[in-house]
């Protein structure tokens, strides 16, 4: 299992020093309906020391419900192993998104306002043209590939350096 791990993850691009291999048992007392999930250290692939996993187990069902039972046969049922890659986290000081002037406006679509609780219309925009900087005030509707971000009469809209639509609430709005 974990050679297979380690391929996949590889064929994933992932370096062999940055995956972790993280084995363990379901383990039970004989006749019991639930099992106990005992993590094993990564050396335990090359043996395990059945006495350290049975008093694992034994710790973690004191632990779990306060009592053990060292004398009661042990039952395995699964042996699991996650082999987990660890990939490079991608910055969030700026974000790649075009630099735009709140000129993406492509019409114009009637929606309800709850500020004058009647129907009015909204400009409407392409948010893919809407850039760092970009400042908007509803009533408006930006819209993207999968959404679409509604901003109501009393709010405005500003474009952060991540590329993110925040929206802010003005009260004075009327």
């Amino acid at each position: 299992m974990a050679m297979r791990g380690r391929k996949i993850l590889a064929e994933e691009g992932v370096a062999d020093t940055e995956v972790t291999l993280q084995p363990s048992l379901d383990m039970r007392y004989r006749g019991q309906w639930y099992e106990i999930n005992v993590p094993l250290d990564p050396s335990s692939l090359d043996g395990v020391d059945l006495a350290d996993v049975a008093e694992r187990f034994h710790a973690m069902h004191d632990t779990l419900f306060g009592y053990r039972s060292p004398d009661m046969p042990i039952d395995v049922l699964n042996i699991r192993l996650s082999v987990v890659g660890t990939t490079p986290k991608p910055r969030l000081d700026s974000a790649v998104v075009p630099t735009g002037d709140g000129t993406g406006r492509i019409g114009t679509r009637p929606i309800w306002s709850v500020l004058h609780r009647t129907m009015v219309e909204a400009a409407v925009y392409d948010g893919h043209g809407l850039g760092v900087g970009a400042h908007l005030e509803g009533p408006a509707i930006i819209e993207l590939g999968t959404s679409s971000v509604v901003v109501p009469d009393e709010f405005a809209v500003e474009v952060d350096d991540r590329g993110s639509f925040v929206l802010r609430y003005r009260p004075a709005a009327s």
